[in-house]
């Protein structure tokens, strides 16, 4: 485990400038479309209560009196401010994913030599509705999941809900099948299917040391974390460009050669 960390390391300080200005973009734009569909959320739901923001603004005492309880009390009210709020959710999710893509297509290019972020730009466009189709299958089957496990813990109340706790691991385990999908992508420049099929090939050939790896990243976010003020910046800026680095290495050396 630790060479990838060790190599993804290499590659970070080589290039790392590059990839702080990429997640900084990324967090920028996806961001943006995030704080409109709240702002649309807010204002229409405000609407919809008859309550006159520009007389009295929006206040914590505001949203303490209406916003609040109307959320609870009122639940039909919420959902046309919903269904407007979630076109831009649904494009922050988009320009995310998108972005997210173009900066393992950076990892990969920093193997070789120091990247930079225009190449972010450019592998969106040209895989990034690839990886969305993998996200996809990976919602419906994480989906299909979920529901059958609802629906057995409704036809079976006493062992239902031990068989829909234990659900989680399969969930789980379908999520880090999926997780190199992306990779795959931008190394061998494939479709969706055969890019999940790439990775479940990957995953299944070193699955603990993915695991592993997964489990220090995860350490490592928690830890810089808990750094008062800037944990949450240093951890996006650091460990989020340090795991697409490690997850295109790991599929670099374990991806299979034909399917």
């Amino acid at each position: 485990m630790m060479e990838y960390i060790e190599t993804a390391w290499k590659v970070y300080k080589r290039s790392w400038l590059a990839f702080i200005a990429a997640e900084i973009i990324a967090a920028f734009l996806s961001g943006i479309f995030l704080i409109i569909g709240i702002g649309v959320f807010l204002s229409t739901l405000l609407i919809s209560l008859g309550v006159d923001v520009t007389e009295r603004g929006l206040t914590e005492e505001l949203m303490t009196e209406y916003v609040f309880p109307s959320l609870f009390s009122k639940t039909s009210l919420i959902i046309h401010p919903l269904l407007y709020a979630s076109v831009f959710f649904l494009v922050s999710v988009v320009i995310s994913k998108l972005l997210n893509v173009g900066m393992y297509a950076m990892a990969l290019d920093g193997f070789r030599k120091r990247t930079r972020v225009r190449l972010m730009f450019r592998a969106a466009i040209k895989y990034g509705f690839r990886a969305l189709g993998c996200d996809m299958i990976e919602v419906f089957i994480i989906l299909s999941l979920l529901t059958g496990a609802a629906v057995t813990r409704l036809v079976i109340p006493v062992f239902g809900t031990i068989i829909a706790l234990l659900m989680v691991i399969p969930t789980l385990y379908v999520a880090l099948l999926f997780s190199l999908t992306s990779p795959a992508i931008v190394v061998d420049k494939c479709g969706v299917l055969e890019a999940v099929k790439k990775s479940v090939y990957a995953v299944r050939r070193r699955t603990l040391t993915l695991i592993g790896l997964m489990l220090i990243l995860l350490l490592a976010a928690m830890t810089i974390n808990t750094i008062p003020w800037v944990g949450v910046v240093l951890s996006m800026l650091i460990v989020s460009p340090l795991q697409k680095i490690i997850l295109v290495g790991f599929y670099r050396k374990n991806r299979p050669r034909k399917i």
